[in-house]
């Protein structure tokens, strides 16, 4: 069952009841006297309350799991006593206010047309509500449902990407610690750092760009050193305590580049874009044969869902005959204003 907030109602009803009664109240400023007054604030009144009780009975109603003719006959049965209610009250003050007064049923029938009006007006207003609430509720639970889906594919890919990442790591390391011990010290440094990153942030939506910036330092130290320097990193970041990021795109990325390009002389570049929006990451292109890796596009759709749950922004992709560069959206980080 939708629970609305009963000041909802009341305020439905206070907004119903005004229109509903705007004609009769304009007329009091032509000629009025006290019977009339009175008569139109009680006309006021049963009009709120005759809403209120059925926007708080259609509600109910509008929950249950019961027939349409079930349903209408029960609306028919508390707007006939409301109706009632309504013509006692008013009665005494019919006598007062009309000198010549009209036969009776064309004033309960006036009285009657404007609770049908109200009937028919709560019951769609309801409706409505109770419409745009399963609508809300369903897209939370798609975007949930969505969201853990989505949660599973990066999960499942960053631990395809682990164990072919790490043991290469571990190859290289055999044979750095017999070469140069204090550069092997640094790599063993740079590893633990990433399987710290790995493991912390692969529950987590969104982490600080300074600490993806720390991950990018020593995933790219890494491969600098398995691939024997021929790779060219270039930072050019500022203000990045002031952003965040999803986690694990930048990971995602760059083993795409590792995957689908011959590192040989390769150049990659780490910026902001020029407004501060977007995590840059660009790549000189050397693209191996298609015979020798699967086709690009998995690990980056995966990203690109994730930065739209997320951030409700796309990554943006261009690619030239000589460069490939991917732009992950930041977010500004709420606690800097």
């Amino acid at each position: 069952m939708y629970k609305f907030p009963i000041k909802t109602y009341f305020f439905l009803a206070l907004a119903i009841a005004i229109l509903l009664s705007l004609s009769p109240m304009l007329i009091l400023i032509a000629h009025h006297n006290s019977y009339e007054i009175l008569d139109k604030v009680i006309l006021f009144t049963t009009a709120f309350l005759i809403t209120f009780c059925n926007l708080l009975f259609q509600n109910w109603l509008q929950s249950k799991e019961v027939t349409v003719w079930r349903r209408v006959w029960l609306t028919a049965v508390l707007n006939c006593i409301l109706f009632g209610v309504n013509i006692m009250v008013r009665i005494p003050f019919w006598n007062k206010i009309f000198l010549n007064k009209p036969p009776f049923a064309v004033i309960v029938g006036i009285d009657l047309v404007r609770h049908a009006i109200i009937v028919l007006v709560t019951f769609w207003v309801v409706s409505f509500l109770r419409k745009m609430a399963a609508e809300s509720t369903y897209k939370i639970k798609v975007r949930d449902l969505e969201n853990q889906t989505l949660q599973l594919q990066l999960k499942n890919l960053t631990a395809q990407l682990q164990p072919h990442f790490f043991f290469n790591s571990l190859n290289v390391l055999a044979e750095l610690i017999h070469i140069d011990v204090q550069k092997s010290d640094q790599y063993i440094q740079h590893l633990s750092n990433i399987f710290r990153y790995v493991l912390t942030n692969q529950e987590r939506a969104i982490i600080d760009l300074e600490e993806e910036i720390n991950f990018v330092s020593s995933y790219l130290f890494l491969l600098k050193i398995r691939f024997d320097t021929t790779i060219t990193v270039t930072h050019t970041l500022t203000d990045a305590s002031a952003f965040s990021i999803p986690s694990l795109c930048t990971l995602v990325v760059l083993e795409n580049i590792v995957k689908h390009n011959n590192v040989e002389h390769m150049e990659i570049t780490i910026s902001l874009s020029s407004d501060k929006s977007y995590f840059v990451i660009a790549n000189s292109l050397n693209k191996k044969n298609s015979i020798e890796v699967d086709s690009l596009g998995i690990g980056l759709a995966n990203i690109e869902k994730r930065c739209q749950l997320i951030l409700q922004k796309s990554i943006l992709i261009q690619e030239t005959d000589s460069l490939f560069e991917v732009k992950i959206p930041l977010k500004i980080k709420e606690n800097e204003f």
